[in-house]
């Protein structure tokens, strides 16, 4: 039975959430996997410590990808117990990082950040280079979510250095959407731009496709930025073009957003509150909230719109959207737009 616990610990451990055609199947999977692992840790209390402690740090990733916080919070924190008994170095850092994680999603930054600086602190003696630019990128996005953008740039660009020297293009690619997206968020849209079309150059060539998806994503919020609504809804336009052909749906719901956000720029409030409801369908159906760091744009964009609706015409109009089906949805998103380029080639 023990031997049935490791091997559906590594399988699910494998089973990792993706930016492609298998993000719904990962997705639909992870109920599966943890009946799976609770049964077996259940029925093999006395399973060696390895192999339980990986198998709980799997159930926990699972349900952070379901959305269960508390739950994957307890099961990752029994992981880290049983990986500080065997002082299991590797493993500690592996799952407090993902403590990291599920605390971030929460909007718990501070807690977030406590465990990146941690599991940092192991890799860097382990000489494992991959995983400090991993937990300089968890840290850069926290400091950006709370505001510390200056500190975010700066670990971004180290996250960066490091990935460059380990000839990592695919990651370097991600590093500097990162990047652009704090600059950018600095208000530096020239450096922020230049930087996206770097990383889109470098996505084209490994065939990123979810990174290119990401920087016309970005291009769109810094046109917005900088009151270029055209052009937002072209670079948005690319963004939900990629998405929906890599079936990544939670990507889709964030790209509904911006594009609502637009057309409410553009003086459409009943097209911006549709969309509004559709992405919130969108995150229903797959059990992905809108993250903590997402909730004040929302409200702001709710606010605006209930001033410029009414209550009640705004509810009308967001369980509208609500109802939408998808791709009804992308195309009330997508109508009266010019056709999108490839991010990075404008």
């Amino acid at each position: 039975m023990a031997q049935l616990l490791g091997r559906a610990a590594q399988v699910w451990t494998s089973r990792r959430p993706a930016c492609g055609p298998w993000v719904q199947e990962a997705r639909g999977h992870a109920a599966e996997g943890r009946r799976v692992l609770a049964d077996l840790l259940a029925r093999t209390p006395d399973a060696p410590a390895q192999t339980r402690a990986k198998a709980l740090n799997a159930a926990g990733n699972l349900a952070f990808r379901q959305g269960d916080y508390a739950e994957a919070t307890a099961l990752l924190q029994q992981s880290l117990l049983e990986r500080q008994a065997m002082g299991d170095t590797r493993g500690m850092a592996l799952t407090l990082n993902n403590l990291g994680l599920v605390a971030d999603e929460q909007g718990r930054h501070a807690d977030a950040r406590a465990f990146f600086t941690e599991s940092l602190a192991l890799k860097e003696q382990q000489g494992d280079q991959r995983g400090v630019a991993n937990s300089l990128t968890n840290l850069g996005l926290v400091a950006g979510r709370q505001g510390d953008l200056a500190g975010a740039v700066a670990l971004h660009q180290r996250s960066l250095a490091l990935l460059r020297d380990l000839g990592d293009r695919q990651g370097a690619a991600r590093a500097l959407n990162n990047l652009a997206d704090a600059l950018g968020h600095q208000g530096d849209f020239g450096g922020a731009t230049a930087l996206l079309k770097e990383s889109a150059a470098l996505a084209r060539e490994v065939g990123d496709h979810a990174a290119l998806a990401v920087t016309a994503q970005l291009e769109g919020f810094l046109a917005h930025r900088r009151g270029d609504q055209d052009g937002a809804l072209t670079s948005y336009a690319g963004a939900l073009r990629l998405r929906a052909k890599l079936g990544d749906k939670q990507g889709l719901a964030e790209t509904l957003e911006g594009l609502a956000a637009v057309w409410l720029a553009r003086q459409e409030p009943e097209r911006a509150a549709r969309l509004c409801g559709a992405a919130d369908a969108v995150r229903t159906a797959i059990g992905a909230p809108l993250p903590a760091a997402g909730h004040a744009a929302g409200d702001h964009i709710h606010a605006q719109l209930g001033e410029q609706l009414g209550v009640e015409e705004l509810a009308r109009l967001l369980a509208q959207g609500h109802a939408l089906p998808l791709d009804q949805a992308i195309g009330e998103a997508l109508s009266e737009t010019v056709a999108a380029p490839v991010a990075g080639t404008g």
